[in-house]
Order: C-alpha cells, then sequence, then structure tokens
C-alpha cells in the first residue's frame, strides 16, 4: 500500500505538548547513555 503526500502530511501532523517532547528527549539521553556506558564495559570484559 502506498500512501499519498497529503496523507502522510496529515500522519505527521500532531498535537505535540511540549513536556511530552521534554520527557521523551530526556528518556533518549537516558537511553544514549547506557548504550555508551555498555560499550565501555564490552571493552573490559573481551
Amino acid at each position: 500500500m502506498k500512501a499519498s503526500e497529503q496523507a502522510i502530511g496529515r500522519a505527521l501532523t500532531g498535537n505535540w505538548r511540549e513536556e511530552h517532547l521534554f520527557v521523551l528527549g530526556q528518556a533518549l539521553a537516558v537511553y544514549d547513555d547506557i548504550g555508551l556506558n555498555l560499550s565501555t564495559l564490552r571493552g573490559f570484559y573481551s
């Protein structure tokens, strides 16, 4: 199924609340930090 450009645009339009975007950004930063720490630990145990 291929969506039209208009349908894609409508799907990407949202009502984003500022506090939700802030929390999402914080969660992404934690996720990235965990990944960095895990990759560092792999170096110690290899």
